[in-house]
């Protein structure tokens, strides 16, 4: 039983081992139950749960499990293990119990704190063998004791006191409660976050509300979590009564840190305390894909110009209200280092010592006292020195670094670098001088030279003297001298967020990129050599880590190396962009000229439709005999209701459709007599095509030929439904003509189509990383470009195989497969030998994850289908987009319901809802494997300027009228009722783009208002030419059932093109600040936000929010978060060890 509070005012809870009031209410704080669930999962089935636990390491697999599970977490009070043994210590925010088990592991009598309950039960799991360690579930406010205490920590809670005090300042009031439970000479630690660190500036996302520059702006409420800068800080804990401070630098932060650097460290003459910076700067987990600028660079700047510990991206901070800080951590301690994501027996930590004449040295030991200086695992050796001298200059790694980050860089420069550490290594290895040969990198050299790696060779005196430092690892055997330059390129790669503009390197991945340099040194390198120095990397860092070594195999050998800032990037792209809105021009000019030949060709038209006119009369005559066809057509496709999937019926009704032809064909020499010959000419098609179909599905080239036929009179029979008999039998005509065309290529190209089989299977087979498969015959070439497309296509730029169902009547010269120039490889998803051979080497393929998707408006795929493919290895996404309701999708089989129910009941399968009503459906279903992930956008492609005004626009666009712009369908959902009272003001236009979904516009007598134009559908590439001249975008969204779970994508293209946004309080538009919202119906108010949208175009700040909005809803990083959710991870991770 603890002594640091009043127990008897608390229950101790056997089952859970916490205390608590027994009417306690637990805060509204948590990670998500499925998150935490799983944590406590893993700490209640482990066997060792101390800090550096090599079986809590081996769980590590994403954000929340190596921030609570992590052995990093603790670095960041390892330089008070002194003062921390045998202390009373209380922990407020005892979160999962990280920081409470290194609390209990020091010696302390720890006193936990934790607001939430389930958090508390996580935290006393974590230090249950642990006596001299109490957890208390109890919020801050309300917790009172006569105790006084030697240390109280605040690590990541006094941002939150907004959120959990109630006063003018919240800070300040927890603040000056904690001061009154501290001895006299107590000490507080805080841990926070910089509101003005550099990372932040670099356009990393604010911490807690995950917005970029949001608390660089200070654009915090009083309902928010809030950091604070340096000045601003320390006037709050003085405030507080703690009147002495002691400031510290964590890097690359506060959380997983791996370096803390006191404030005297950045005045010590000949110590480079940047370098702690600079070597962390890539290894903060929370790290956008995309920087405004390479920190690493920037630290360098920052620390000659003494910001660093302002810019530092955490502060950690000991507070006293007596002078006693230097007691805690003696000023000769002026830096600490941990390497602490290794085995347990390799741990280790550093203290940069300053002693008698100023001189430094280097303190080293093990993080536990059990394990000795020199430790081995396998092969690999690790030994200790206990104290080194301290060596100061420029690392080999730094001057790589300087030479590879400068525009126009040399490549022979850096090459000549490489063959200057290359003769470095020899002398080394053998004590001889070298000249320069490739034959050297087919050398061997003494395994003791492992750890000779860039950042351990330091360069002093001009260049003309290196020396190795920290050289900890050695190997029991020998090495590559290929693998040391192979290793040393990937660090280069590594350290650095881009590299400068080289010709030579622009546009290579890493793979190309190895192979670009051993071939300056001269030296023919092989693929299968290149995939031997991954695989003994893989095994080194395996034995450095305890991880599986097949695990630490891929080195993302596909990903891009970067060579511009975000910034240029964009502007690059706008020069593209201008440059095919140049070729856009001179095309406009050539079609003026067949334009002209076009209005010759008119005069000849009118004449044909003279004469027929005179037919018409004749066609008045057929009238009866097509309406006889027509009903008799109808009865026979009502009957395919209940023939569709059911193979036998479908065959009885290709039979019926036969016998009809053979009715017909009785008729045919008195119909060609006639003028109505030409009229009737669809039905003889019908005739010609179902011919096909049948000598298709009969020929021993397709061993499941129903899919082709099933597929035909499933077009053939939506038609009728959709568009009556007249229009449904041509296009099934032509549905039933491509196909047969297609059929009767491959049988004349057999060889080659035999070849192109067997290279797309080689594809998928030899593919390491990841497999994208959209399966559905979609077709890639389509006017609208849907969010199944957008996902195929960034994760091919992500480093994965993407393969995309084609369609051969959009994808015209489809054969076999195209691979397009985003490096996605669309197949015939029509053909079925295709499909079998793709689902052969999908289940021989055994490295790579393996994703297949399905979209809630997928027409075809089966329950058995979907589990055919999970039998092959492939993890199933199903995209739930719409909610499944004819009034979007149509007439749909009873198939896609059950499935649907079946899909959300079974967690085997991952289900992505893309509006907030979806997904609440899914989590009444499931606990797992769910995501909301809205729609998203392709900014670069919405952020074009045209070089002319499109044609249509020149007469409608006036500079004196705001024009409101809407894309998209025209369709009963929108409310005419709004668009005719905004057509009602004088000074607006309103324009219309997008098909007729049904006949609700021409209905509502919009059409008929002089300021309203409707221009039909355009397609994907062409609307941004259009949407530019926009003032304003609008979502005139009636509200109901239907739009309560629609996820809109024109929401976010208006956001790229920087358009204000207004719309009705659609519940998925409610999410975004730069949406102006009237409630539904609420007419006036919608018209009154549109008069507010035209003062915020020029608002700097407001389009800054719509760009910030739209970059957080690209496309690339919903692919992001749906490759994450099937444990596919995209970011790069830097081995610690």
């Amino acid at each position: 039983m603890s002594n640091l509070f009043d127990t008897k005012k608390y229950i101790f809870d056997n089952d859970s081992g916490i205390y608590k009031n027994p009417n306690y209410q637990s805060i509204n704080y948590s990670d998500g139950d499925q998150i935490e669930e799983n944590i406590l999962s893993i700490i209640k089935n482990a066997q060792d749960i101390t800090v550096l636990s090599d079986e809590l390491r081996h769980q590590c697999i994403d954000w929340p499990t190596i921030y609570h599970l992590g052995s990093q977490r603790s670095n960041i009070l390892r330089p008070f293990a002194t003062t921390l043994q045998d202390a009373d210590v209380l922990e407020i925010g005892a979160g999962c119990g990280a920081i409470t088990r290194y609390l209990g592991e020091c010696g302390a009598n720890v006193l936990a704190l934790e607001g939430s309950l389930r958090r508390a039960q996580i935290a006393r799991s974590r230090t249950r063998d642990l006596n001299n360690v109490t957890v208390l579930a109890e919020k801050f406010s309300d917790f009172h004791t006569e105790t006084k205490f030697d240390v109280i920590t605040l690590i990541g809670v006094l941002e939150y006191a907004n959120l959990f005090t109630d006063s003018d300042n919240p800070a300040k009031t927890m603040l000056e409660a904690i001061r009154n439970m501290l001895k006299p000479d107590g000490i507080l630690i805080i841990a926070i976050e910089n509101q003005l660190g550099l990372k932040y500036f670099a356009g990393s996302p604010e911490d807690h509300v995950w917005k970029i520059m949001y608390g660089v702006e200070g654009r915090y409420t009083k309902k928010e979590p809030v950091t604070f800068g340096k000045v601003a800080i320390t006037k709050l804990i003085e405030s507080a009564g703690l009147i002495t401070q002691k400031f510290f630098a964590p890097f690359p932060d506060y959380k997983t840190p791996n370096s803390i650097v006191s404030d005297s460290a950045f005045d010590t003459e000949g110590f480079n305390a940047s370098v702690f910076a600079v070597e962390n700067a890539l290894k903060d987990y929370q790290l956008p894909n995309y920087l405004f600028f390479s920190q690493e660079k920037a630290w360098k700047v920052v620390n000659e110009n003494k910001l660093t510990m302002d810019m530092s991206n955490s502060f950690l901070i000991v507070a006293s209200q007596e002078d006693l800080t230097n007691k805690v951590v003696d000023d000769k301690f002026i830096a600490f280092h941990y390497s602490a994501s290794r085995r347990r027996k390799f741990c280790k930590q550093s203290v940069f010592t300053v002693g008698h004449n100023n001189t430094i040295n280097v303190v080293t030991s093990r993080m536990t006292s059990e394990e000795k200086l020199t430790e081995q695992v396998g092969n690999l050796v690790n030994q200790l020195d206990s104290v080194s001298s301290y060596v100061n200059g420029q690392s080999l790694n730094d001057k790589i670094s300087d030479t590879v980050s400068k525009d126009y860089w040399p490549l022979e420069e850096f090459i000549s670098l490489l063959k200057d550490y290359i003769l470095y290594i020899l002398k080394l290895h053998s004590s001889q001088t070298f000249e320069y040969s490739p034959d050297l990198l087919k050398q061997e050299v003494d395994g003791a030279l492992i750890d000779c790696i860039p950042q351990n060779i330091i360069i002093s005196n001009n260049d003309a003297e290196w020396k190795l430092i920290d050289q900890e690892w050695k190997y029991k055997g020998s090495i590559s001298l290929g693998w040391l330059v192979f290793r040393t390129l990937l660090i280069t790669i590594q350290s650095n967020t881009r590299f400068g503009y080289n010709e030579r390197v622009n546009g290579l991945n890493r793979l190309e990129f190895v192979q670009l340099c051993f071939n300056a040194l001269e030296c023919n390198i092989t693929d299968a050599e290149i995939e031997n120095f991954g695989i003994f990397e893989a095994e080194l860092q395996s034995l450095v880590t305890s991880l599986d070594k097949d695990q630490l195999r891929n080195w993302y050998s596909t990903q891009l190396i970067r060579t511009r800032p975000l910034v240029e990037e964009v502007m690059h792209a706008n020069n593209v962009l201008s440059a095919k809105s140049h070729q856009i021009e001179l095309l406009n000019n050539q079609l003026e000229i067949s334009r002209a030949e076009f209005e010759s060709q008119q005069n000849l038209i009118i004449k044909l439709n003279e004469q027929l006119a005179e037919l018409n009369n004749v066609y008045q005559e057929q009238t009866l005999l097509i309406e006889g066809l027509n009903k008799d057509f109808s009865e026979k496709c009502s009957s395919f209701d209940s023939l569709t999937f059911e193979k036998e019926e479908q065959q009885r009704g290709i039979y019926a459709l036969y016998n009809q032809i053979e009715h017909l064909r009785l008729n045919e020499q008195l119909l060609k007599t006639s003028l109505s010959w030409k009229v009737t000419a669809p039905l003889r098609r019908v005739r010609t095509a179902l011919n096909k179909v049948k000598s298709y599905a009969s020929n021993k080239l397709y061993s499941n030929p129903n899919s082709k036929i099933n597929y035909v009179i499933i077009r053939g029979y939506k038609g009728v439904r959709r568009h009556g008999v007249i229009k449904a039998v041509p296009l099934s005509v032509k549905t039933a003509w491509t196909l047969s065309n297609n059929y009767l290529r491959k049988v004349n190209k057999n060889k080659l189509y035999s070849r192109r089989i067997n290279e797309i299977e080689q594809l998928i087979k030899n593919e390491k990383n990841f497999i994208d498969l959209f399966h559905v015959p979609m077709g890639w070439n389509t006017p609208l470009f849907q969010r199944f497309q957008h996902l195929s296509l960034q994760s091919a730029q992500l480093g994965g195989l993407a393969l995309y169902g084609g369609h051969i009547q959009v994808d015209k010269d489809l054969f076999v497969y195209d691979r397009t120039k985003d490096n996605v490889y669309v197949f015939d998803a029509l053909d079925a030998i295709i499909n079998l051979r793709i689902k052969e080497a999908l289940e021989a393929n055994k490295t790579a994850v393996k994703v297949v998707r399905v979209q809630s408006i997928d027409m075809a795929t089966s329950i058995d289908e979907l589990i055919k493919f999970q039998e092959i290895g492939c993890k199933v996404v199903y995209e739930y987009i719409d909610e499944i309701s004819e009034e979007i999708i149509g007439t749909f089989p009873e198939f896609v319901v059950e499935r649907h129910k079946w899909i959300l009941s079974n967690e085997s399968i991952y289900v992505v809802a893309t509006a907030t009503k979806l997904y609440e459906e899914v989590a009444s279903y499931r606990n797992k494997n769910m995501q909301l992930s809205t729609n998203g956008v392709d900014i670069s492609h919405w952020q074009k300027t045209p070089k002319t005004m499109p044609a249509d626009l020149v007469n409608i666009i006036d500079k004196d009228k705001i024009v409101i712009g809407y894309h998209g369908a025209l369709a009963k959902w929108l409310d005419y009722e709004l668009l005719n009272k905004i057509a009602d003001v004088d000074n607006f236009v309103l324009l219309l783009i997008g098909y007729e979904h049904d006949s609700s516009m021409r209905e509502s007598g919009l059409l008929e208002k002089d300021n309203v134009y409707f221009l039909g559908s355009k397609s994907y590439f062409e609307l941004p030419q259009y949407a530019y001249y926009y003032d304003i975008g609008i979502l005139p969204f009636k509200k109901y059932k239907l739009t309560e779970s629609v996820s809109p994508v024109k929401l976010f293209e208006y956001m790229a093109l920087g358009k204000p946004v207004v719309t009705t309080d659609l519940v998925e538009c409610l999410k975004y600040k730069s949406c102006l919202i009237a409630e539904a119906e609420d007419h006036e108010t919608f018209v009154a936000n549109l008069k507010k949208a035209v003062t915020l175009k020029s608002n700097a700040d407001y389009q800054l929010t719509l760009q910030t909005e739209a970059v957080e809803n690209s496309w690339q990083s919903k692919t992001i978060d749906y490759l994450e959710l099937v444990g596919i991870s995209v970011n790069n991770v830097v081995n610690k060890g």
